[in-house]
């Protein structure tokens, strides 16, 4: 196997994103960025600017999630949500994704779920496996 390319977390890069965004879309997005580094603090940002995005990378797992604004707050997006086990019920039913899932984030206390901490950890371990 091929060794990984360098991390480098584009935290600079992030937030001129989401400066972009409206100022409630701000403070759910600090909070979020703040819960994702706390609960993988393996985790590296990286802008997206033709999402208008800021997603969430793994130096073993990838592209695991990211946040995107939307009109009444974020969706925090799962890239291989489809295959995670959601046991406490936080994805929003979109039938038309097959392989991501989403988790409306419309308040301070979205963010604050301890269920939605586990959730990001079963996506790392799910993507870290999956490279392997």
């Amino acid at each position: 196997m091929a060794p990984r390319a360098k991390v480098t977390d584009d935290v600079a890069g992030a937030d001129a994103i989401v400066a972009k965004w409206s100022a409630p879309q701000q403070r759910l997005a600090a909070a979020c960025r703040a819960m994702v580094r706390r609960t993988i603090p393996t985790m590296y940002e990286r802008p997206y600017p033709g999402w208008n995005a800021v997603g969430f990378r793994d130096p073993q797992a990838g592209y695991f999630a990211g946040i995107f604004p939307v009109v009444h707050g974020l969706d925090l997006v799962f890239e291989h949500g489809a295959a995670i086990e959601d046991v406490d019920g936080l994805f929003a039913v979109r039938p038309t994704h097959r392989q991501i899932r989403v988790v409306e984030v419309r308040t301070l206390a979205d963010v604050r779920r301890a269920a939605l901490s586990a959730l990001l950890q079963r996506a790392v371990l799910h993507g870290s496996a999956r490279r392997r």
